[in-house]
């Protein structure tokens, strides 16, 4: 016999006639407001945890549990919505309820603290990206770790799907220190563990201080499992610290046709954003199909950590562009002596490769050191160097397009090799390198080696032109422990360091110099708020780099590069 009941609220102060099986009520709080749910009559006992979620028990002492086969929502739990109301505890409920294998959260806004785990082989679903979704609550007290917004843990064929979260920009600078405030980074969608075949498709992430989707390895880190066969499609990351982020030994994803931008959407505060797509860790492949980025940061950047070489990085028919200096692609190992892990000395990136589509970067359109890459049919676009390729790097190019246009007094190149870097051009493709200002031309470095000539503009006598006649050029790195400080305030260190040219210099118009401050290898934090660099001459055979920043610096380090050109 099926009992229509009332409003969840009635039925706890309902005393239910013994003959009656089964009640409907018609709404949680009030009829109609989503909530109404159908209820069997129970004797077994239930979990004390689940009281008036999953189960209520009546005035007459009656006990009545959800039935089962019945789609579940969320506002059936107590999650209806509304403005600053936490539903934290009722979503992660009802995502526990036994009965539950996929809940859906309904055209609502459901505000979280901390973080909801999903448990493993459900379904958290919504009713649809621009209606249903999470917003987050401002952290006011420090955490003692990064949360990881929405997650899962060791979640075997789960998923998620049709909904938004909006971390509201959590975190963002709170903390007493930068490592505090690394602690209070707060990430979107989290697959860790040893998940296997998860899939997330049409979630959106919005304003994450950490990572907006992310995959990785569970508290044991490179030591315990880590994600397989996890994908992502038709998903978008908005104004966070990554936008797609995959990392940990062993695993494997594919993000399919997602999207990723650098600026807010509801004209906020703009997060610094370290870059769009990150890969590292030893990971065994992660693939990028039909994927896109528009921003101020590295379209992606893929790195050596942890003492172990990176496997299979892919991408096809994408669209990345860097609108400020940053390189469209880089693929490095940024601790090549070992200074952070003596095991990082010699770990490459093995297969990292980019097949049509387009990349466009500011310095740079792809950068590479201690990886093998290879481009085929992509057009690769920058304002300085088309590609770059460095120590213990290795590219083949197969019918590529170049675009450089640059507007500077330095060099501008298409494709420029050095150190024992290697380059190999394999049909014709074609390379156009222009430069608005005054400094040279530079075609190809004579390091490039060619299978078949391509369509090169300026025209060259030769395929492979060589670098400009430089009078002298000197490189280094300097550790932040050899910097000197003169008149160091509390509100300033005042830092400088002074480098020595071999000769002076004859015309300091026709001198480069190139600066980067280089953070502590492996290093998560963000850099100082105030920090700032500038160089002044003190003479024509040395210059002055100033630093100045409130922070200590402990374990930067100064790299430079100056060229002076004979004309």
């Amino acid at each position: 016999m099926l009992y229509i009941i009332g409003t969840f609220t009635e039925a706890l102060a309902a005393t239910i006639d013994a003959d009656v099986e089964v009640v409907r009520t018609s709404g949680r709080l009030s009829e109609n407001d989503g909530g109404s749910a159908t209820y069997q009559r129970t004797t077994d006992t239930l979990p004390s945890s689940q009281q008036n979620y999953s189960w209520f028990q009546a005035a007459n002492g009656s006990v009545w549990q959800l039935a089962s086969g019945q789609p579940y929502y969320a506002a059936q739990f107590g999650a209806l919505g509304g403005d600053q109301i936490d539903s934290r505890p009722i979503i992660q409920a009802a995502l526990d309820a036994p009965m539950v294998g996929v809940l859906n959260l309904g055209p609502l806004v459901h505000w979280f603290s901390g973080n909801i785990h999903k448990p493993s082989g459900k379904g958290l679903v919504g009713a649809g990206r621009g209606i249903s979704g999470f917003r987050s609550f401002q952290i006011t007290v420090q955490q003692a770790g990064p949360r990881y917004g929405i997650y899962c843990d060791d979640d075997k064929n789960g998923w998620f799907a049709d909904f938004f979260i909006n971390i509201d920009r959590a975190g963002l600078n709170f903390g007493a220190t930068p490592l505090a405030q690394l602690l209070n980074r707060c990430s979107g969608l989290v697959i860790r563990g040893s998940s296997r075949s998860v899939r997330v498709d049409r979630v959106d992430v919005y304003n994450a201080t950490g990572y907006a989707h992310y995959t990785a390895a569970g508290n044991a880190g490179n030591s315990g499992p880590t994600p397989k066969d996890i994908m992502r499609r038709d998903c978008q990351a908005y104004n966070s610290q990554v936008c797609f982020e995959a990392t940990s030994l062993g695993t494997e994803e594919e993000t399919i046709d997602c999207a990723a931008w650098g600026a807010p959407q509801d004209g906020g505060t703009t997060i610094p954003m370290e870059t769009a797509y990150h890969a590292y860790g030893g990971i065994a492949r992660v693939i990028r199909r039909r994927c896109s980025f528009y921003g101020n940061a590295t379209g992606d950047l893929t790195v050596i950590t942890d003492g172990v070489d990176n496997g299979e990085i892919g991408f096809e028919d994408c669209d990345f562009e860097t609108t400020g200096t940053q390189a469209g692609l880089n693929v490095a190992n940024p601790d090549p002596n070992g200074t952070a892990n003596p095991a990082n000395i010699g770990k490459i990136t093995r297969n990292y490769w980019v097949r049509g589509g387009r990349i466009s970067g500011g310095t740079f359109g792809l950068l590479a050191n201690y990886a093998i890459v290879s481009l085929d049919r992509c057009l690769v676009i920058s304002r300085s160097t088309g590609i770059q390729i460095n120590l213990n790097a290795s590219i083949d190019l197969y019918y590529p397009s170049i675009r450089v246009a640059g507007n500077t007094t330095v060099a501008v190149f298409g494709v420029n090799v050095e150190s024992n870097g290697a380059a190999r051009w394999h049909g014709d493709g074609d390379l156009t390198v222009t430069n608005a200002g005054s400094g040279a031309v530079v075609t190809l470095s004579p390091a490039v080696k060619f299978i078949t000539a391509p369509v090169i503009s300026p025209p060259s006598g030769q395929l492979g032109t060589p670098l400009p006649n430089y009078r002298q050029r000197k490189i280094g790195q300097v550790a932040r422990s050899a910097w000197g400080s003169y008149q160091p305030t509390s509100a300033n260190q005042n830092y400088f360091i002074n480098i020595l040219l071999p000769t002076s210099v004859a015309n300091r118009a026709l001198t480069a110099i190139n600066l980067q401050l280089q953070q502590p290898n492996a290093s998560t934090a963000w850099p100082a708020q105030d920090l700032a660099a500038v160089f002044n001459w003190q003479s024509d055979g040395l210059i002055q780099v100033k630093i100045s920043s409130a922070d200590l610096l402990t374990g930067y380090s100064l790299r430079y590069e100056i060229i002076e050109y004979l004309s």
